[in-house]
C-alpha cells in the first residue's frame, strides 16, 4: 500500500532509530526509517532491498528534489496527509510522486489541480496530467475544456498551443460551440496570433471546418472572401492543373 499504517508504527518508531538518510539538493539531509519508506513506495522498497550502495551505506541521494519537496514527501509517507498551498506546489508534487511511485500522493495533488482549474490554466494542467499519466485529472480537465471551448479558445494559453493540438481540439465532436462558424473563427485567430509563421498551417486547419454546416450567407461573407481561403483555392487549383 502507498501509505503506511501510522497508528501501528508509532510504538515501533519510538523503539527503532532512524536508519536511512535522504540527501537532497544543497546537501540538506532528512532522516527516515527503511521499513516506513519501503512500505510506502515501491521505489524505496526496490532500492533498499537491492544490492546497490544505497542499501549498504544507508544514504539515498535524491538531489533532484529540494528541501521543501522532500519535507512534503515525508509528511505524506508518515502521516498520509500533505498540505498543498498553491498550484505550483501541486504540480511539483505530481512530478515527485510519479518518480517515487506514490500514486496516492499523485492523486491528491491531481484533485487539488482539478478543483482549481481556471480559464488560465486548463491546457497547461492537461499537458501535465497527460505527461504523468494522471488519468482522473486528464479526464476531468478534458471535460472542462470541451464544455467551455468557445471561451477557452480565445485565451492566451490556447493561442500558444502547437498546430497538432489545435487540430485535435477543433476536430473533436465533444467541444461545445454555438456553430461551425466558431471553428472557422478559432482557426483564424490562432493563425493571426503569429501569421508569418502559422499561415502555412492554414490548409491543415481548414480541412477540419465542416463547410456544409455553415450558412450560405456566412460562406459568402466570411469564408470565400477570406485571403487565406483564396490563397488555398489558388494553390489547390495549381496543383490540379
Amino acid at each position: 500500500m502507498n501509505v503506511p499504517d501510522v497508528t501501528l508504527q508509532e510504538q515501533d518508531l519510538q523503539l527503532n532509530p532512524y536508519d536511512v538518510t535522504l540527501l537532497v539538493k544543497d546537501g540538506k539531509e532528512f532522516k527516515a526509517h527503511r521499513q516506513v519508506l519501503s512500505e510506502a513506495s515501491p521505489f524505496f522498497e526496490a532500492l533498499l532491498r537491492s544490492d546497490m550502495k544505497e542499501k549498504k551505506e544507508g544514504v539515498i541521494r535524491l538531489e533532484m528534489f529540494n528541501e521543501s519537496q522532500m519535507a512534503d514527501i515525508l509528511e505524506f509517507i508518515y502521516t498520509g496527509n500533505v498540505k498543498i498551498s498553491a498550484q505550483e506546489n501541486a504540480k511539483n508534487l505530481i512530478a515527485v510522486a510519479d518518480y517515487l511511485c506514490l500514486s496516492n500522493l499523485k492523486h491528491i495533488a491531481g484533485k487539488f489541480l482539478e478543483q482549481n482549474l481556471t480559464t488560465l490554466n486548463c491546457f497547461s494542467t492537461l499537458h501535465l496530467a497527460e505527461e504523468y499519466l494522471c488519468n482522473d485529472l486528464t479526464d476531468s480537465t478534458r471535460k472542462v475544456i470541451s464544455s467551455n471551448f468557445a471561451v477557452l479558445a480565445e485565451t492566451e494559453e490556447f493561442m500558444k498551443l502547437p498546430s497538432h493540438e489545435v487540430e485535435k481540439w477543433i476536430s473533436s465532436d465533444e467541444i461545445a460551440i454555438s456553430g461551425e462558424e466558431d471553428v472557422f473563427e478559432t482557426v483564424l485567430r490562432w493563425i493571426d496570433h503569429d501569421k508569418s509563421e502559422r499561415s502555412a498551417k492554414f490548409s491543415d486547419m481548414f480541412r477540419h471546418v465542416r463547410l456544409t454546416f455553415l450558412s450560405r450567407d456566412y460562406l459568402l461573407s466570411h469564408v470565400v472572401t477570406n485571403v487565406l481561403v483564396k490563397d488555398q483555392w489558388w494553390l489547390d487549383t495549381a496543383r490540379k492543373a
